[in-house]
């Protein structure tokens, strides 16, 4: 309100007035407390099989612009300090998302194209693979975040799930320009940490041959992954 303003108008360039940290923290520790709070209300929308899917892009969406304005602080607890307690079923639910197939039953807004007529349904599309079916709605905004969370020092799970899904993102030709980017991107993290070292053995065959026909590929697994230490 007004008192804001005139208390901003005190902080201009010719006073230069220092607020001390400890001042700051105590007039905000109770939206900072609440703010701590979200993930209660993530999970259930997360893991909730009835969750629309508009709610779940919102959330989504909403996650990613937190992520893009934290500032890291050693005095006073920040987004990223928040963010590095993420409970790892939200982790989860972000990897789930980076496969989940606009048609069939596993999509979320799955509509049966035997009892309905649906133009988006066709034989063409059911044969056209990884990018006529997946959401890329969904996959680009979990990509993003999962990168986000990784600069941040997040450790994310070491499971199947992870690498399958992440291996079509980096050959993809549909959604978002930067997917095969921010695919790129969260392999060379992963590569960069020993719990996963197993699993990128899991996939090493199969991204091996993308290697071969794709240059972006061959330079993440040879020049990050898949490295000769002497």
């Amino acid at each position: 309100g007004w008192g804001g303003l005139q208390f901003a108008k005190q902080l201009d360039d010719s006073h230069q007035v220092s607020v001390d940290k400890i001042v700051l923290w105590e007039g905000t520790r109770e939206y900072v407390t609440q703010i701590w709070h979200i993930f209660s209300g993530l999970r259930h929308i997360f893991i909730s099989p009835q969750t629309p899917r508009p709610i779940l892009l919102q959330s989504m969406d909403w996650i990613r612009e937190l992520l893009e304005h934290n500032t890291p602080s050693t005095d006073i607890p920040s987004m990223y300090d928040i963010f590095r307690e993420m409970p790892q079923d939200v982790i989860q639910k972000l990897i789930d998302c980076l496969w989940i197939p606009r048609l069939g039953p596993d999509a979320l807004d799955y509509i049966n194209p035997i009892t309905n007529i649906v133009s988006r349904v066709s034989t063409l599309k059911l044969f056209m693979g990884y990018d006529a079916t997946v959401d890329t709605d969904l996959r680009d905004r979990a990509l993003e975040s999962l990168q986000q969370l990784l600069e941040l020092g997040l450790s994310l799970p070491s499971s199947p799930r992870l690498y399958n899904a992440l291996l079509p993102c980096l050959t993809t030709k549909v959604g978002r320009n930067d997917a095969q980017t921010l695919a790129c991107g969260i392999y060379k993290s992963l590569g960069k940490s020993e719990i996963h070292q197993e699993g990128l053995l899991y996939v090493q065959e199969r991204m091996l041959e993308l290697a071969s026909k794709d240059s972006r590929v061959a330079q993440v697994a040879l020049g990050h992954l898949y490295v000769r230490h002497d």
